[in-house]
């Protein structure tokens, strides 16, 4: 144990980094069980089931946003994670009583609890590393292997349990992973207060207290958005703020970063888009895995587990693979290197789309088809968001990095999510009294959705192509660099 404490006070940062894993595990571990708790246990229709998941997707990204500006002020980040995980907790076993009400309440005490624990956490794993630069990098991709770490085993233990002990079971185990969390945070917390941006004990101290006055109202208003589907209002006003934020904020650069911001914006677009089909991974592809596959006593919610495990083996293959082409002075533009995302995103739908056609005929299908096709889409996201917050830290006017890289998951998190839901719910299918839908015919919703996104997926493809053509001839100059040039530099 002394052993244990003298490395957490040599390296505050891990300490934060091993409660994250278990956020991860709690976070992913829930929302892998969410979708079919709302369609199986509370049998809620399935245009219900997305609306309510899209709503709790979305707004998950835009509380970190007020957490982490109450942490800079006021709170500090240290006191910030601790209340996130006192209210991921909660959240989690208010979902344990299987009610309407707690339901509702649940989901929004996990929306204010991610809130407070989300940015802090990266906030003060990256400034307890300030001192040792060299180290920071390490940091983070340990901090990204654990996360991810968490994020696989999430939906395994939940799912098992839920499957063989009752939602309950599931749900508390989720709540269980936020414990442990905590408890290694609280047992090493001296070890931060060094890092921690708080102010003053006496102003934190006033500061947490307004904040837990505060839940209840906040609460209650969440579960009021939630329940009655008002999260596109609440996203719209907010684009329309950040819509104007970002306005002045391009005013404000230079003709060459205003060049490159417009570069960016349309690669936000196309991110955009990229997660709203990600994210079908938890709603449709979920319900599709659930009735239309073969699972070999395999639980559904299990199958949430292959995007992350893909991600910390085909991630170390990236990484080698960057390596290898910038030795060999290869220099891909950005619009080169997002590309592959979009083409296994492609590839992993079209997959899909053939294991719903075979549904559509049979009534259920191989599990090879969600098993490729979740692991395709998993690969693709690695050229996704690194690549493009990369371009946007390079592009973006001194002073406002922080703040276009929130916008940026703002819409890649917060909107994507939303529009997720509403592309999941073309795949919806209620039946009546007077109409028992049969297994082939539910295939057929979900086959026709695949193949639309597959069709999209294409178009994306060839758009990507076409801008980088016309981006070459638009920006064509000479360039010093030694590198054999696939794309000129904007």
């Amino acid at each position: 144990m002394n052993k244990f404490k003298q490395l957490i006070s040599n390296n505050p940062g891990y300490l934060v980094i091993s409660t994250v894993i278990w956020e991860f595990f709690s976070y992913f571990g829930m929302q892998a069980l969410l979708i079919l708790y709302l369609t199986e246990k509370l049998k809620f229709s399935d245009d219900s089931s997305y609306a309510i998941y899209g709503a709790y997707t979305s707004l998950v990204f835009v509380t970190p946003i007020v957490g982490g500006w109450l942490a800079d002020r006021w709170l500090g980040f240290k006191n910030s994670i601790i209340l996130g995980c006192c209210l991921i907790i909660l959240g989690h076993l208010c979902l344990t009583l299987n009610g309407m009400f707690t339901l509702y309440l649940g989901l929004s005490l996990l929306v204010i609890g991610v809130g407070f624990f989300k940015t802090n956490a990266i906030c003060l794993v990256g400034r307890s590393f300030e001192r040792n630069p060299a180290a920071k990098s390490t940091a983070f991709t340990i901090y990204y292997i654990g996360a991810n770490i968490g994020a696989t085993l999430g939906p395994i233990v939940c799912a098992y349990l839920a499957t063989t002990y009752g939602w309950k079971a599931g749900f508390g185990a989720a709540a269980v992973g936020m414990a442990f969390g905590l408890m290694i945070l609280w047992y090493g917390r001296a070890a931060l207060t060094e890092f921690d941006n708080q102010p003053t004990k006496n102003n934190a101290n006033r500061a947490l207290l307004l904040c837990l006055a505060a839940i209840i109202p906040c609460t209650l208003g969440i579960a009021f958005i939630i329940e009655y589907d008002m999260a596109g209002y609440v996203l719209t006003a907010i684009g329309l703020i950040a819509l104007v934020w970002a306005i002045n904020i391009f005013r404000q650069g230079t003709a060459a970063q205003r060049k490159g911001l417009w570069f960016v914006f349309m690669l936000t677009l196309f991110g955009t888009l990229f997660w709203a089909f990600d994210q079908q991974g938890g709603s449709s592809i979920s319900l599709f895995i659930e009735r239309n596959v073969y699972k070999d006593g395999i639980p559904a919610a299990m199958f949430q587990s292959i995007n992350p495990a893909i991600i910390i083996i085909f991630g170390l293959f990236t990484a080698w693979m960057w390596k290898r082409l910038s030795k060999a002075k290869i220099c891909l533009g950005v619009l080169l290197r997002v590309l592959p995302g979009f083409v296994l995103l492609t590839a992993g739908f079209g997959l899909l789309f053939f294991g719903a056609a075979i549904a559509s005929k049979a009534g259920q299908a191989s599990m090879f088809w969600p098993v490729v096709g979740l692991s395709l889409i998993g690969m693709a996201e690695l050229f996704i968001d690194p690549i493009i917050l990369s371009e946007l830290t390079q592009y973006a006017p001194k002073g406002s990095v922080g703040v276009l890289t929130g916008m940026y998951y703002l819409f890649v998190g917060a909107f994507a999510n939303y529009l997720a839901a509403q592309i999941a719910t073309l795949t919806a299918i209620t039946p009546t009294a007077a109409k028992t839908i049969t297994l082939a015919q539910e295939a057929v919703s979900y086959r026709d959705n695949f193949w639309k996104i597959t069709l999209v997926g294409v178009a994306m493809i060839l758009a990507l192509l076409i801008m980088q053509q016309t981006w070459r001839w638009y920006t064509a100059k000479k360039t010093r660099s030694n590198c054999i040039l696939l794309e000129e530099p904007v």
